[in-house]
Parts: structure tokens; sequence; C-alpha cells
């Protein structure tokens, strides 16, 4: 006969069901609750520039029931894509143009030239431009002495130039020393990598280059074929002999990050060289200085820069901003997104999902902009992407602009570092009147709006149409009207449900504090003599 303790397994169990009980009903409130309208797969392609950034966020919303696919296959490619309609939205560095062509060496009537004017072209597919990100387009390089890895190289603006198109071939030339007082440099030929396709991050190069030094840049484009005097920006970028040219933002970096390509140096936005884990140039500003493509450098470069009408982007001012943080060549990356279904797509239910993914990524989204290698969206350009937002079919309502948990606007992002916004020309928005301010004005344009959505009257004759324009192909129309769809929070993590998650949580915990005393004390009122036993004899 042996004598065993006995368990009370009736109170650790009980608490343990309840808490799970809690737990199946705090599911329901989940942030994928929010999506639950927004469930149709849509495919979008283009921009390599932009492509990190994109992936990123695909896999956010991902995880929120929202299917976003997107082909990082370059903006021509992505210009083209949403022309033809394989893509519902296309993302590009470049506006759609009045005549582009595959060679531009060759004359549009070449029947061995491929020429499309895309503006006319796209005018069937209604579409507005609306920014995404800002970043700097920066060079990443590999050059070893004696086998190590320089990674504090720097460069002037005109040496680079005459890097890119061919004046200076060595790494030891004079120029190049000039900018780097100290550093021995090897006598080592320059490799530069180039785009081998249609690429907005070559357009975005090639326009600081002629910029620049537009003499050495015209010489070179005249000296591989290209027309013109000035010669313009190109997406298509003329590779010599001594050139590498491959495929995508990926291919540059993955070519000058391996170690037997001493020697090279390739142009690609600035988070693939963190990627990568690839040295960026330190590039020399309009003050002097040399500077890295940094979140903040980018952000105060981009203060300078003039937002059209028809939403594309003047740079004129970035490339010679004169305060001494701002990185040179930075700029803003497009979605392209249409204001009516057309073609293929023709379900308000794709709208609604490419309408859910703008609202993450102009708030939630831009929180990870600065550890992917690029610099968040200022107040005034997430207001006018909830406008544009507005303008899709089916689209979900905006927060309130101080509900959005972009950095900019809830973490004084701006305000922090001294930067201030850019210029907005597009009547109806405005800019906010403080540096590092939240956009009190904008926001009052968003309650507007709001207001005459619910009392259904129409917007004023100021906001009716004001943001369309010409659009290099944009359609007329009024796009700050806000529609009944449902309304999205993505600035602070859906708060409707964050606050039942809470009731629930704290629910929980008084029940597991306070239930175990009160269901021994129901134990013993039921079975008092029982209670009594510390023990009980076993006869097995």
């Amino acid at each position: 006969m042996r004598t065993t303790t006995r368990w009370h397994v009736t109170v650790p169990a009980t608490a343990l069901s309840f808490v799970l009980l809690v737990a199946a009903l705090v599911f329901p409130f989940s942030a994928s609750a929010a999506f639950a309208t927004a469930t149709e797969p849509i495919n979008g392609g283009g921009s390599t520039w932009v492509a990190l950034a994109i992936q990123q966020w695909q896999a956010d919303v991902a995880r929120e029931g929202l299917t976003v696919n997107f082909q990082s296959v370059g903006s021509t490619a992505g210009r083209d894509g949403y022309i033809n309609g394989t893509y519902l939205f296309g993302a590009s560095e470049i506006p759609f143009q009045p005549i582009y062509c595959s060679d531009p060496a060759l004359p549009p009537n070449n029947p061995n030239n491929s020429c499309t004017d895309e503006q006319s072209e796209a005018a069937a597919r209604p579409y507005l431009y609306l920014p995404d990100v800002a970043g700097g387009t920066s060079l990443l390089y590999n050059l070893q002495i004696d086998g190590q890895r320089v990674t504090n190289l720097r460069l002037d603006p005109t040496t680079l130039t005459r890097i890119f198109t061919g004046v200076i071939t060595n790494w030891d030339n004079p120029e190049i020393a000039a900018d780097n007082p100290g550093l021995q440099l090897p006598n080592l030929h320059i490799t530069p990598v180039v785009r081998s396709d249609g690429s907005g991050t070559s357009y975005q190069f090639t326009a600081f280059m002629a910029y620049k030094d537009a003499a050495d840049w015209t010489n070179y484009c005249h000296s591989q074929g290209y027309p013109g005097n000035p010669c313009p920006p190109t997406s298509q970028y003329p590779a010599a002999s001594g050139f590498v040219a491959v495929y995508g933002s990926d291919g540059i970096a993955n070519y000058v990050s391996q170690p037997y390509n001493n020697g090279s140096i390739g142009y690609a936005e600035a988070a693939y060289g963190k990627a990568y884990a690839v040295p960026l140039v330190s590039l020399k500003n309009q003050s002097g200085q040399y500077v890295q493509p940094t979140a903040v450098n980018v952000a105060v470069a981009l203060t300078k820069a003039i937002i059209n009408a028809d939403h594309t982007q003047n740079l004129y001012g970035v490339y010679s901003n004169p305060d001494p943080r701002a990185y040179p060549m930075s700029s803003y990356s497009y979605m392209i997104v249409p204001t009516k279904l057309t073609g293929p797509f023709t379900d308000d239910a794709q709208g609604a999902t490419l309408s859910r993914f703008i609202l993450y990524y102009l708030c939630q989204g831009q929180q990870e902009a600065a550890p992917l290698g690029y610099s968040p969206l200022p107040p005034n350009l997430v207001q006018l992407g909830f406008s544009v937002n507005d303008a899709i079919p089916g689209h979900a309502t905006p927060p309130p602009i101080d509900q959005c948990n972009d950095p900019t606007i809830t973490d004084n992002f701006l305000g922090a570092n001294g930067i201030g916004t850019p210029q907005v020309n597009v009547p109806g928005i405005k800019n906010p009147t403080s540096s590092g301010g939240a956009g009190s004005s904008s926001s009052s344009t968003r309650r507007q709006a709001a207001s005459n959505a619910k009392s259904g009257s129409r917007p004023s004759s100021t906001s009716k149409g004001s943001l369309t324009g010409p659009g290099r192909g944009g359609q007329a129309g009024t796009v700050l009207a806000v529609a009944s769809a449902k309304s999205v929070d993505f600035g602070h993590q859906f708060r409707t449900e964050s606050i039942g998650l809470a009731i629930l949580l704290t629910a929980a915990l008084v029940g597991v504090v306070a239930g175990p005393p009160w269901i021994m004390d129901r134990r013993r009122r039921r079975h008092p003599a029982e209670e009594d036993l510390p023990s009980f004899v076993d006869l097995r």
C-alpha cells in the first residue's frame, strides 16, 4: 500500500481553457479583418529601382490577406505592361514618353527600330502618377588595394561622368586621386557596369550627368550614335567597348559584389548596396561636401524638388541643392495607377486591393523606407497619394493625414533633422506650413472632402479635376471626392481592432487572476470533506 499526494488539476485547466477561449475571440479582431473586402489578387510590374521596397510591402500585406504580385522588369517594361494590359499598375521613374524607341541610335523610321508613342497608347487606360518612395541613385563599386576593399571612395560629378563616358579608364587617374587625397589608387582598369534593359535608373543617372557635365555626356552620346545637342537623358544606356551591360539593378549589384570583379563600378538604387553589402561612393554636392545617400541626405536634397501638376518631378534644384547634407542624385519613383478599369481589369475588387496596398505603403510602409535604403515620403506627397487613391475605382478611404504612420508625420523625421518639404505645384495639395509639420492644411483638405462625401455635396471647383491635368496622357476628372468605400486605418495599426484586442486581453487577465480563487471556493462548498483530505490511500 502506498500513499499518493492528491493534486487538484481542475483550477489550472479551467484557467487555461479560459485563456484559450479569449485567444479564439481575439483572432476575429486581428488586422486581417481590415482587408476582408479586398481579396482579389492583382499584378503589377516595372522599376527595379523601387523593387526592394515593393517586395517588402508585398510581404507585409500578404500576411493580412492581400495578394500583390510584382515583377521587377524595369521601368520601360513596366510602362509597356501597363499599356498592353499585362499589369493593373506599373512602376517607373520615367513618365510615358511621346516617342520611345528601343534603339535611340537608329532613326525612328528605321525598320530595325521599334518605336512607340507611349502617351497616345496609354490614353486608352486612364491613369495617374503616384509617388511611392524616395531614394538616391548611387554608385556601387568594387575596388581592392593589396587585397583590401576600399570603402571610402569619393567622386566629383564631373569625374563620375568622365568614368561613365569612357574618358577616364584607370583608377589611378589624377582626377580620381584629387577626390581621394591620401588613398594610393592602383594601376587598375575601370569597368563601368550599366543596364542592358530599358531602365528608369539609367534615365535618372544620365539625367544627372547631362545636367552636371553636358559636354562630356553629349560627346559620348554622339560617339555611340545617339542624337541630340545636347544629348538628352536616356533609359537605354549606350554601352561602349569595355563596359559591361547587365539586366536589372539586381544584376549590377550582383556583378559588382563578386570579389573577382575588382575595378568595377555601377549604378543602382542605394538599397541594392545595402542588400549586397557593397560600398557606395560618397558623391560631391553643390556645397563641396562628399555625402552618402542616407535617408536624411536624400530627404534634404529633395526639399528642392518640384512636383508638377501632372505629378512628374523637376530635379534641377535637387542636383544643385546648396545644403551641405544634400545627396544630389536623389529622386522619387512613381506608381502608375488606373483611374478607370478597362480591358482585363473590370472588377472593382481589384481596385480595392490596389487601393489598400497603396494606403499601406503611403503610411505604415514608409516606416521601412530608411532601413531598406530609401527615404520616406514627406506629408504633402502622402496627401497627394491619398488624392490619387481616391480616383481608383473601388478605393478605400484614407485615414486622416495625422493618423498616417509615415515617420515624416508621426515621428517628426523631417522636423527632427531640420528638413523642409518639396514644392508641390498641384492645385488642392498644399505644402505644410512648417518644416516637419504634419501637413495641417492638407488635413483640412481631406476633412473637407470627407465632409462633402458624407453630405452628398460636390467638391468645390478648385478641387474638381485639379489633380488630373494633362498628366502626360492623364485624363480629367474629380479626384478629391471621397467615395463611400470602407475606411481602413493603416496609420496606427487598425485602432478599432486594437481597442477590441485590449479589452479582451484585460478580461483574460482578470479571469486568470480572479478565476482560480473563485473556483476553489466553489469546490470547497460542494465537497468539504474531500477538500480537507491532504492525501488518499491507493490500494493497487
